[in-house]
């Protein structure tokens, strides 16, 4: 029977390729390129840090415009009435075109536009808004 691809498969290969097992001899790297490569690193992680903040930022502030546009959110809004909920202190709501003007993308759900006065949570963060 064919066990497929195991350890044994694997060292054959390599051996076949020059792989010793009994050598102690490793690939020594040039410290100038081991200080390279972890510059680079470095500065990617920073600047994907850099990215990060920045998104984060833009992600806040459009909230914070979502919230100033919206109205806080009516008994009567059809998902609360759907829920048998009322409305609570902290959540709004907006109409689907003061929405895409905002945001600039219709939101979805499931795959479907949603139309007519959209639902707002705010997600806040240490006591500000970071996302919607």
């Amino acid at each position: 029977p064919d066990a497929g691809i195991t350890i044994a498969t694997l060292f054959a290969i390599a051996k076949r390729y020059g792989y010793n097992t009994r050598s102690k001899v490793g690939t020594v790297v040039d410290p100038k390129e081991v200080e390279r490569r972890r510059a680079e690193r470095d500065a990617r992680v920073a600047q994907d840090a850099q990215q990060r903040e920045v998104k984060r930022k833009h992600a806040a502030s459009l909230a914070l415009a979502i919230i100033e546009k919206a109205e806080p959110a009516r008994d009567d809004h059809p998902y609360l009435l759907r829920k048998g909920v009322s409305a609570v202190d902290t959540l709004y709501e907006i109409d689907d075109t003061k929405l895409l003007k905002l945001i600039g993308y219709r939101p979805q759900c499931g795959g479907a536009h949603l139309e007519g006065r959209i639902l707002i949570a705010p997600v806040t963060i240490n006591g500000a808004i970071t996302t919607v």
